[in-house]
C-alpha cells in the first residue's frame, strides 16, 4: 500500500513538474504573486518580533523606568535622587552623550574606534543582568581614586580579544590609559543599543564644576515588585518636589515640571506598536489578496483541464488522485 502511494505521489510530481515547464508564463505568475504576498509578510513578522514579542535582554523588563528629562540630570541630581530611590529598588545614571565617550582602543595590537557607555556602578543591578564573566561594575567603580575598569560585550570578547577565558584582569589602551576588563556580558545583551560594545564607570566627583553643573545624564530605575503605576507616578511627583526645594532650576531645565517615567521598551524602540499592528494588517490582507489571485489563476487552469481530467477518471483515476 505504501509503495503504491509512494509510486503514485513520485507520477504526480513528475507531472506537476512537466506541466510547469509547459506552462513557463502561468508558473511564473503564480510563483511571483505567492512570493510577494509571503516575502513581504515573512519581512514583517521579522520586525514584529523585534519590536512587539521578542524580550529585551533585561529581568522584569517591565520594572525598568527612564526618568523624565533625559540627558539633562547633573553628576549631584544623580545623587540625590539614589539617596531618595522611594519605590524604586535602584536607581542608575548613564550617558552615551557626546565625544568623550568614544576612544581609541588597543586590544589587539590595532588602534579602533570604540563606542562605548559612561554609567553608574548601579546599572547592571538596574537591568537585572549579570555578566557572563567576571562582575559587573560595584561600588565605588565610579567614585575618585577608583582604578579605571571596563565591562566589555560578548561581541567585543569575542571578535577583539578572541574569546579568551582568561580576559578577566586583561588590560586594555583607552586614550593611552590603561583599563582592566572586570566583566563580560552575556551573549545578546545589549544597552542602550547594540552599537555600544563597552561599559565604564562614570566619575561621579563633588569637587568638580563638571558634577555640579553639567547635565548630561540619563537616570533609569528598577521599581520595587507589585508597584503599581499610579503609586511611581505619585512618588516621581513627591521626588520632582524634592528636586525643587534642594536645587533653583531655570524655566528650560525645570525638573519640578513634568515629571514622569517610560518603560525602557518604549524609551529603546519607540512607541511604535499601533503603527506596527497597522502595518501587520495590511501586509495580512496583501498575502490574502495574493492567496486569492493564486487560487482563481489554478482555478482558471484547471477549467482548461476539464477534458484531460474527465479521462483520467474514465480511466480509473481516483477522487484523490484527482484532487493531488
Amino acid at each position: 500500500m505504501l509503495t503504491r502511494l509512494a509510486r503514485e505521489f513520485a507520477a504526480d510530481v513528475r507531472h506537476a513538474v512537466r506541466q510547469m515547464r509547459r506552462r513557463f508564463g502561468f508558473t511564473a505568475t503564480v510563483v511571483l504573486t505567492l512570493g510577494l504576498g509571503i516575502g513581504a509578510t515573512v519581512a514583517l513578522l521579522s520586525v514584529v518580533n523585534a519590536l512587539l514579542l521578542q524580550r529585551l535582554p533585561y529581568t522584569d523588563e517591565d520594572r525598568v523606568r527612564v526618568f523624565w528629562m533625559d540627558y539633562d540630570w547633573r553628576g549631584e541630581e544623580y545623587d540625590f535622587v539614589h539617596e531618595r530611590p522611594g519605590v524604586f529598588e535602584s536607581v542608575a545614571a548613564f550617558s552615551t552623550n557626546g565625544g568623550p565617550y568614544h576612544a581609541s582602543t588597543r586590544a589587539t595590537g590595532n588602534a579602533e574606534l570604540l563606542p562605548f557607555v559612561v554609567t553608574t556602578s548601579t546599572l547592571f543591578d538596574v537591568l537585572g543582568t549579570r555578566p557572563y564573566l567576571g562582575r559587573a561594575l560595584q561600588a565605588g567603580d565610579d567614585r575618585p581614586g577608583a582604578p579605571l575598569v571596563i565591562v566589555i560585550s560578548y561581541g567585543m570578547w569575542k571578535q577583539d580579544l578572541g574569546g579568551d577565558a582568561a580576559v578577566i584582569g586583561h588590560q586594555i589602551l583607552i586614550d593611552g590609559k590603561p583599563v582592566t576588563v572586570v566583566g563580560v556580558m552575556p551573549k545578546g545583551f545589549y544597552f542602550p543599543s547594540p552599537n555600544f560594545r563597552a561599559w565604564r564607570p562614570v566619575q561621579l566627583d563633588p569637587a568638580t564644576s563638571f558634577y555640579h553643573n553639567v547635565g548630561y545624564l540619563v537616570l533609569v530605575g528598577r521599581v520595587r515588585p507589585g508597584v503599581e503605576p499610579p503609586l511611581v507616578q505619585s512618588d516621581l511627583q513627591r521626588l520632582a518636589r524634592s528636586l525643587g526645594e534642594r536645587f533653583t532650576y531655570t524655566a528650560a531645565f525645570d525638573k519640578t515640571k513634568d515629571a514622569g517615567s517610560q518603560p525602557v521598551r518604549t524609551y529603546l524602540l519607540g512607541n511604535v506598536r499601533s503603527a506596527v499592528l497597522l502595518l501587520f494588517g495590511a501586509v495580512t490582507l496583501l498575502l490574502l489578496i495574493a492567496c486569492g489571485n493564486a487560487a482563481a489563476l489554478i482555478l482558471a487552469r484547471t477549467s482548461d483541464r476539464t477534458g484531460e481530467l474527465a479521462v483520467r477518471v474514465a480511466l480509473g483515476a481516483g477522487h484523490g488522485r484527482i484532487a493531488r
